[in-house]
This record gives C-alpha cells, sequence and structure tokens, in this order.
C-alpha cells in the first residue's frame, strides 16, 4: 500500500468503520510510514474537537420545506441527501461544524466573459461535500449518487477594524447546492439556490434550468459535473 491508497481509509480508521481486512493492510503500512501515522493521528484529534462541540441544527422544518418544493422522484431515490441539510454540519447561519469536509474557497470566481468589467472582488465562496461522498470518490474516482456539494456565498469586507489591505468574508448572502439524483433530475446533476434578497434563506427551490449551469458543468468540469480543478481536496493525483 501506498501513502496515496492509504490517505483515503485514514477517515474511517479515525473514526472505527474501516472494514477489517483494509484495517490490517493500512496497520501494515503505518508500521513503516510516520507521515501516514502522524495523519492518522491528526484525523483522530480532530475528531475529537468535533464531536465535543456543542449541535447546532438548520431551522426546524427547513429540509421538509426544501424536499415538498422538489419534483417527484423515484421513491427512496437517492435517499438522505437534503436530509444532509440537518446535519450537525451546519448552524443556523450554514457554517461548519462537524460532519461536512471543506472542499475549497474561491474570491470572485466566475465563469462569465464580461467579468473584466466587474467593480470589487466579487464574492467568496466555500464549498462542502458529504465525508461519505468523499470517501467514495477518493477511492473510486466517482461521485455516488446522492453527491450533495453546498457552497456558501458571502459578500467580501476590507479596511474594517484593524484591517488595512485585503479582503474578509462579511455578510452571508445564502447558499447554492449541487446534487446528483438521478432519479429525480435526468441529467443525474441539478444545481438550486437557496439565496433569498434578504442574505438568508429561502424556505425552497428549483433546479436551474440546464442551460443556464448543467451545460457549463458538463462540458468544463473536470469530473463528473465537478469542477474538481478548482478543488485541490479532491484530486485524486491520476
Amino acid at each position: 500500500m501506498t501513502c496515496r491508497q492509504a490517505e483515503p481509509l485514514l477517515a474511517r480508521a479515525a473514526d472505527g468503520t474501516l472494514d477489517a481486512e483494509r484495517s490490517r493492510v493500512l496497520a501494515r503500512h503505518l508500521d513503516g510510514c510516520a507521515d501516514c501515522r502522524s495523519a492518522l493521528d491528526m484525523q483522530r484529534a480532530m475528531r475529537e474537537v468535533l464531536t465535543a462541540r456543542r449541535q447546532a441544527p438548520t431551522p426546524l422544518g427547513f429540509a421538509a420545506r426544501v424536499m415538498a418544493s422538489l419534483p417527484e422522484g423515484e421513491p427512496g431515490a437517492a435517499a438522505g441527501w437534503l436530509d444532509a441539510l440537518n446535519w450537525r454540519a451546519w448552524t443556523l447561519r450554514l457554517a461548519p461544524v462537524a460532519g461536512a469536509l471543506f472542499v475549497g474557497a474561491a474570491l470572485g470566481l466566475t465563469y462569465n466573459e464580461d467579468a473584466a468589467e466587474r467593480e470589487g472582488p466579487g464574492a467568496f465562496t466555500n464549498v462542502y461535500i458529504q465525508p461519505e461522498a468523499y470517501r467514495y470518490f477518493m477511492e473510486t474516482g466517482e461521485f455516488p449518487e446522492g453527491t450533495m456539494l453546498p457552497m456558501d456565498v458571502f459578500r467580501p469586507g476590507s479596511r474594517e477594524s484593524i484591517n488595512q489591505a485585503g479582503y474578509f468574508e462579511k455578510d452571508f448572502l445564502g447558499m447554492e447546492v449541487a446534487v446528483k439524483d438521478s432519479a429525480r433530475y435526468p441529467e443525474s446533476w441539478a444545481y438550486l439556490s437557496f439565496r433569498d434578497r434578504s442574505g438568508g434563506l429561502r424556505e425552497s427551490a428549483s433546479a436551474f434550468p440546464k442551460e443556464r449551469c448543467y451545460d457549463c458543468h458538463a462540458e468544463h468540469a473536470a469530473t463528473d459535473n465537478v469542477f474538481t480543478q478548482f478543488y485541490p481536496v479532491l484530486q485524486r493525483g491520476e
């Protein structure tokens, strides 16, 4: 086993969910690899910190209202992707606490050709993924059904308090979500926005028209409609 092969197994080893056979293989690798032992120790320490954090669920009934707004799919299809909105992963303002993996951040990232005419740096975005979807992807190179990539959007701030240069995340603008659910969406992937004009969350959302998001992702995304080229965490080194 190489370090690259061991990497996606460390999180499962830390939380005790790695099966016996792969545990034995990983243990043999760890015997001779100080770097991976250190990484496993870090995973365990982080797990202790996160599990000690106070739970902070999303507003009561939010996930049910969102689910009710979506088109009907096959019974049980991709069960649970929207239930992820009730994880400990999100506080009332959808800040990650635990149960979700940080994928990447960007400032002013846009695909519009007229971006050079824009004033200011553009919005901050933070993208996350469910741990089980991340593990499956790292092991197989494919995103499983039910994969959800929530994206928090923040207005940039600058020159406040002691800040003299650069930008920081300021006002929360809302959340957008990419979800893989073949039973509900013909193209498998759909893109939804829960942003409202008040800087909070809408109670329901419909998928963007195909030509607005899906077509761009299908043409330019490096892996399965996901812009993994912008997220080093999701680059498998292949």
